[in-house]
């Protein structure tokens, strides 16, 4: 519930200028699953009209999810979503190693503090600097673009054109509707035979 009235407040005070919303969550498989149902039973969860919300998961936690969830839930497959970890306090984590055996001798009240300290400390370093950043992170997506440009294009030549135009109906369609129509990234792959098939089929050969 904490999550939902967070993320409805923060969906109604960008309301004015921002009708889609990409929602990076460590468990948005689970959590968008009943949310619109959620909100329209709570009296106190108000979302705006035409709102439409995309869940996604992070890629730190998304890799340890069961297959199903990676095409769905991948920021590799939403547009716009860029080439974003969708991570924040994970990428925290080394850099409050520094402070963790000073920590460790303080109270929990002492402790909060410090930890909220280094928190709100990083927060400002990031926005001062978000220019700068998105301006490397501009030049190297460009690079990227123009060295993979020449390779992409004579694969494409390679390949049947009736394939290409089929995939790209069903990647259309995936990006689209979302949903069950993303499981064409899946990877598909024949499971082999269990182990014991195996074994009885040696034994009774020998």
């Amino acid at each position: 519930m904490n999550v939902d009235y967070s993320i409805c407040n923060a969906i109604n005070q960008a309301a004015k200028s921002v009708d889609n919303s990409l929602i990076i969550y460590d468990v948005g498989c689970q959590w968008s699953l009943h949310f619109g149902e959620r909100v329209d039973n709570c009296p106190g969860l108000t979302l705006p009209d035409n709102t439409e919300i995309v869940a996604a998961v992070g890629k730190f936690h998304l890799s340890a999810y069961k297959l199903a969830c990676f095409a769905r839930y991948s920021l590799n497959f939403i547009l716009g979503a860029a080439q974003v970890d969708g991570e924040i306090l994970e990428t925290l984590w080394a850099p409050f190693n520094k402070i963790s055996p000073t920590a460790r001798s303080m109270s929990q009240a002492h402790r909060q503090e410090i930890l909220d300290d280094h928190m709100r400390n990083s927060n400002w370093k990031k926005l001062v600097g978000i220019v700068k950043t998105l301006l490397r992170k501009y030049k190297r997506a460009y690079k990227g673009i123009d060295d993979t440009k020449v390779p992409f294009e004579e694969l494409m030549r390679s390949l049947d054109v009736n394939k290409v135009s089929l995939w790209e109906s069903d990647q259309k369609r995936a990006t689209e509707q979302r949903g069950e129509h993303l499981d064409i990234y899946n990877l598909k792959i024949d499971k082999g035979e269990p182990v014991y098939s195996l074994l009885y089929a040696i034994h009774s050969d020998g």
